[in-house]
């Protein structure tokens, strides 16, 4: 697919790179997803141990977002939680023993929603008792399911509390405003050359979506090579992404040429030689 600036192009083709093996058919390709939601939690914490220097909880958090993306509407965390009462100081970590602790389960962390896509991964920050104030956290995407299968990538949690009747979460939940912003990388199913000019399609989709409200792109039909495109207009997966998009069937490249060089299309289906081949025309 061809956009009309010059950026467009390179990154649809750049998204397209793959790498072979000797003699192999399959293909490789990454695809970054940004990421960025607001989250309702609660944080209940259970005491599993007390010393001189404070105490030392495990952090249950289950959070709902109403605006995240790609249907993660829910945000689950199990990690291990360091309290000092006395300084209002808390360190949390998914590693137990990062927090002094010995013989306890290694911590979960997970994104989830009603579908089949799903992401998990580690989390370690700071925070404080004071209501108000903010946490700092960082979270390590480790691996996901569905089209995030592979994933891998950080993400950054801001964490507001805005009620905590106990500030440890003993007694009381302590309810908090969660952030979550950054990206992740996931490499599309099927991995295939199919799979891999899919994801060129999804990125040039993706500005697509940033730069008009309705799209028109021109497709040359009965090619093999077009059917994830195909499968993703029948699916609805442009539709599902906030992207409006109508296609038209041309009979020939001078056809569909033509309409796009007279302003009637946004975008046009091509193989990558014929993008590299445009792309060095406009050079």
């Amino acid at each position: 697919m061809i956009l009309r600036s010059y950026t467009a192009w390179l990154f649809g083709v750049a998204l397209t790179v793959v790498s072979f093996g000797t003699g192999a058919s399959k293909a490789t390709a990454q695809i970054t997803y940004p990421f960025e939601a607001t989250y309702d939690a609660a944080i209940n914490s259970t005491l599993l141990e007390q010393t001189n220097e404070g105490i030392i909880v495990r952090t249950d958090v289950e959070s709902q977002s109403a605006n995240a993306p790609y249907g993660l509407t829910n945000f689950d965390i199990l990690s291990y939680t360091r309290i000092n009462p006395t300084t209002g100081a808390v360190t949390f970590n998914s590693d137990p023993a990062a927090v002094g602790l010995e013989g306890q389960p290694f911590g979960t962390l997970s994104f989830f929603g009603e579908g089949e896509d799903k992401l998990y991964g580690t989390i370690e920050g700071t925070a404080s008792l004071a209501q108000g104030t903010g946490t700092g956290g960082t979270i390590t995407i480790t691996a996901g399911e569905g089209r995030f299968d592979g994933a891998t990538g950080s993400l950054n949690l801001t964490q507001v509390i805005t009620s905590s009747p106990d500030p440890t979460g003993i007694s009381e939940p302590i309810l908090t405003l969660n952030t979550v912003q950054g990206s992740f990388q996931a490499v599309p199913e099927p991995g295939s050359v199919l799979g891999t000019l899919a994801v060129g399609i999804g990125g040039a989709a993706l500005l697509l979506k940033r730069k008009m409200n309705r799209n028109k792109v021109a497709i040359k039909p009965i090619w093999i090579g077009y059917t994830p495109l195909y499968i993703a207009l029948s699916k609805g997966f442009f539709q599902e992404g906030g992207l409006k998009l109508d296609y038209k069937d041309f009979s020939s490249d001078t056809e569909g040429d033509a309409a796009r060089g007279g302003g009637r299309l946004d975008g046009r289906s091509i193989v990558t030689s014929q993008a590299v081949t445009l792309a060095e025309e406009r050079n």
